[in-house]
C-alpha cells in the first residue's frame, strides 16, 4: 500500500512537471483569425435561390447530406446524415444536389478577400481558413475591428456571411468562431489567465479532435470540461498520450488528435 501511495505522488509530480513544460512552450504572441463560412452549401443555394430561405433545406442527396440550414437543424438534420433519415425527421425538408463549382466561385470570391489580409492564409475546404494578424497587431491595429471589416467584405463579396474566431492560436481560433455563429465574432484576449479562464470551462466536446467516441470515454471517467482533464491527470496513460491529452488541458496548440490522445484509455476500460 506505501508503495502505491508512494507510485502515485511520483506519478502526479511527473505529470505537473510536464504540465509545466507545456505551460512555458505555449506560444500567446500571435494572433489567429479561424474564418469560417455560416452554412456554405446551404447558404449559396438560398442566396441562388429565395425561395429556400424560409424553408428547411439541406444539401446532398438520399445517400448523405452534406450540410443543412438553421431552419433544418432546429429538427435534428445534420451533416453527414443520411437524407433518409433527414426526411423522417424533418418531412418538410428541401433536398437539394450539391454544385461544386458554384461553392468554388463563392470560395474563390472568399479567399481573395482573406489574400488582402493575409497573403499566406491557410484555407480548410471551401468554407474555413487561418488568417494570421499576428502582424497587423503589432502595428497597433484594432484587430477585431479588423475582422468585422473582412467579414463585411466577404458579405459585400459574396452575399454570404462569415462567423470569425481570434485568438492565440489555431485550436483556439476554431473553438472562438463557433462561439457567436452565425455572423459574429468571438475574441479571445491573448492572456495566460484570460485563456485558462476560456478553455477550463470549455466543455471538451468542443474541442476540435474530440469526437463522440473519445466524448463518451472522458465522461465515464467524470470529465466533461477541459479543467477536468486537468484534475484527473493521475491516469495511466502513456507519456505520449498524456502530452497530447494535457496539451488540450493548457490550450496548447498543434495537439496531433484527441481521439489518439485518449485510444489508449479507451482500450484499458473496454478490457
Amino acid at each position: 500500500m506505501v508503495l502505491g501511495v508512494l507510485d502515485s505522488i511520483i506519478t502526479q509530480r511527473r505529470v505537473d512537471a510536464l504540465v509545466e513544460s507545456l505551460e512555458q512552450s505555449r506560444n500567446l504572441s500571435r494572433c489567429i483569425v479561424h474564418v469560417d463560412m455560416d452554412m456554405f452549401y446551404a447558404a449559396v443555394e438560398m442566396r441562388d435561390d429565395p425561395s429556400l430561405r424560409e424553408k428547411p433545406m439541406a444539401v446532398g442527396g438520399i445517400g448523405m447530406l452534406s450540410t443543412s440550414n438553421y431552419a433544418a437543424r432546429k429538427f435534428g438534420v445534420r451533416a453527414a446524415m443520411p437524407g433518409y433519415i433527414a426526411l423522417k425527421l424533418c418531412p418538410d425538408l428541401v433536398i437539394v444536389p450539391s454544385r461544386f463549382d458554384a461553392y468554388r466561385i463563392a470560395s474563390d470570391q472568399v479567399k481573395q478577400v482573406l489574400a488582402e489580409y493575409d497573403p499566406n492564409f491557410q484555407q480548410v475546404g471551401f468554407d474555413e481558413a487561418y488568417v494570421d494578424l499576428t502582424a497587423w497587431v503589432a502595428r497597433g491595429a484594432d484587430v477585431q475591428r479588423v475582422v468585422a471589416e473582412m467579414r463585411e467584405k466577404i458579405r459585400a463579396a459574396t452575399q454570404l456571411t462569415a462567423s470569425a474566431g481570434i485568438a492565440p492560436n489555431k485550436m483556439l481560433a476554431k473553438i472562438c468562431s463557433d462561439m457567436n455563429k452565425p455572423n459574429g465574432q468571438y475574441f479571445l484576449e491573448s492572456t495566460r489567465e484570460a485563456v485558462l479562464r476560456f478553455i477550463h470551462g470549455l466543455s471538451v466536446r468542443k474541442v476540435s479532435g474530440i469526437g463522440k467516441v473519445s466524448a463518451a470515454v472522458l465522461h465515464r471517467l467524470g470529465v466533461q470540461t477541459c479543467h477536468h482533464l486537468y484534475q484527473q491527470r493521475r491516469w495511466g496513460l502513456a507519456a505520449q498520450a498524456w502530452r497530447e491529452v494535457l496539451g488540450l488541458a493548457v490550450a496548447l496548440d498543434g495537439s496531433r488528435s484527441a481521439e489518439n490522445a485518449l485510444s489508449v484509455r479507451s482500450t484499458n476500460l473496454k478490457r
